[in-house]
């Protein structure tokens, strides 16, 4: 699985593990556990830097534990038209995530358009589903993510304000702390993310917008990691409105193992588009 597809699924699967998890309970820093009263809203990521750039959608069901997802990758101008997957969607419940990628069914008779995994098969599910990892992603349980905050970050500090997709709120700016979010992790995943800690440094800076509500509406933070520069900026929005999250049916998926060859798409600075699965290779190459 590629660098690209396989930070995708790590992404996605602490959406899994928040799943798994359910609601989160009253936060510790004051905000109200209006998330989980909502129980449904709407997100939208994005993610730039580290030759990585993608963009997110998706709607959340946290009462059926349910989630749907679609990312967008862009790809460099020497190589549109030629790659196979510039994006992905995926469907999540409590039990397994389902996936799809254009390469995955493409030339192929017969083949289902969606692939279905065991969430608790998935690699580095145990990290990604980790409640302090919830920190990075507070899109798996919003509620949760206040109480995470406040076992790894310096208190929150009232900065300014600004309207957010039509809804005023107050920006808050904090620090995480990297060494002491990775001493919550499961103990098989600390060393190696010991070693991501001399690429990043140990301290993060966090902008967080919430609304009269109590209810967070964007989270926004960079770091650089060794001179790359990269900047997430998530959005929730559309608290307690209507989703519509419908499982793939049995004639729509086919069971995989999650860490076999399931398809992929990578890129090189040369210009050079590798687009692979079980049965097939086709590379395709052009100066940068």
């Amino acid at each position: 699985m590629t660098k690209r597809v396989a930070g995708a699924v790590l992404f996605l699967a602490m959406f899994a593990g928040a799943c798994g998890r359910g609601g989160g309970g009253a936060p510790a820093s004051g905000f109200a556990a209006g998330a989980t009263e909502a129980g449904t809203f709407k997100v939208q990521a994005i993610h730039s830097g580290n030759e990585s750039n993608s963009r997110m959608t998706g709607e959340v069901d946290l009462r059926r534990g349910m989630s749907h997802f679609a990312i967008e990758f862009e790809i460099p101008a020497s190589l549109r038209g030629r790659a196979a997957d510039t994006g992905m969607e995926a469907i999540i419940t409590p039990e397994y995530m389902y996936w799809k990628m254009p390469s995955f069914s493409a030339g192929q008779e017969g083949r289902k358009p969606w692939v279905r995994m065991r969430i608790d098969e998935l690699e580095g599910y145990e990290m990604a589903s980790s409640s302090v990892m919830s920190v990075f992603n507070p899109a798996t349980d919003p509620d949760a993510f206040f109480t995470a905050l406040d076992e790894v970050a310096t208190r929150l500090k009232e900065v300014g304000s600004l309207e957010v997709r039509g809804v005023a709120t107050t920006e808050f700016r904090t620090v995480v702390n990297l060494r002491k979010l990775v001493r919550r992790l499961p103990a098989e995943y600390r060393k190696q993310s010991r070693e991501l800690l001399k690429e990043v440094g140990s301290r993060l800076p966090m902008q967080l917008f919430v609304g009269e509500d109590g209810l967070l509406y964007r989270q926004s933070y960079a770091l650089d990691q060794q001179g790359e520069p990269i900047e997430v900026q998530l959005d929730l929005y559309d608290y307690g409105k209507p989703v519509d999250i419908r499982e793939p049916g049995p004639d729509e998926y086919e069971d995989v193992d999650p860490n076999e060859g399931m398809g992929s798409t990578t890129f090189s600075c040369t210009g050079t588009a590798t687009i692979s699965d079980d049965s097939r290779t086709v590379t395709t190459t052009e100066d940068c």
